[in-house]
């Protein structure tokens, strides 16, 4: 590689990475949200996560104000042990355990979320410094969208 494409290649990741770093959470978040109700019983949301590749769904109430999230490991943690062996019985279980509960039962009530001025730097330091793996995106309580881990990899590949 010539010195000319090696200077040019350079000067594209700089202007890149200041496009990023211009970037607020309105720009990188995930607009299209699957959500449950408070109220929904577990089986709905073992459904959607068996359907759909994300790890996370926001729970909000009838205006979409945001009450709590739920994780697929917080899900799959009340499933019956026999589950990991692969019963029979399991599914059974599974069944009775996941419709008598309900989303309140088990979600995170206090979740750490971010509006959606907040610039790309800062959700950056609060994925590196906690132990988030999501961060709801809310303005005056109405959920917007949501950003994972997986979406700022996704944002820091353009830089690569």
């Amino acid at each position: 590689m010539s010195h000319l494409q090696t200077t040019t290649n350079q000067k594209l990741k700089f202007i890149k990475m200041k496009e990023i770093k211009n970037k607020i959470a309105a720009d990188i978040m995930v607009k299209d949200v699957i959500t449950i109700k408070r109220k929904e019983i577990l089986k709905v949301a073992d459904e959607i996560f068996s359907q759909h590749q994300f790890h996370h769904i926001l729970v909000v109430d009838n205006e979409r104000n945001m009450c709590g999230i739920l994780s697929k490991s917080d899900v799959d943690s009340v499933k019956h042990f026999s589950t990991s062996l692969g019963l029979k019985k399991a599914e059974i279980h599974n069944s009775r355990i996941l419709g008598s509960l309900i989303a309140e039962d088990i979600m995170q009530e206090d979740v750490f979320t971010v509006d959606s001025k907040t610039p790309s730097s800062v959700i950056l330091d609060c994925f590196l410094e906690n132990e988030f793996h999501a961060l709801p995106v809310v303005d005056n309580g109405k959920l917007l969208g949501i950003i994972t881990q997986h979406d700022i990899l996704k944002m820091m590949k353009n830089i690569i």
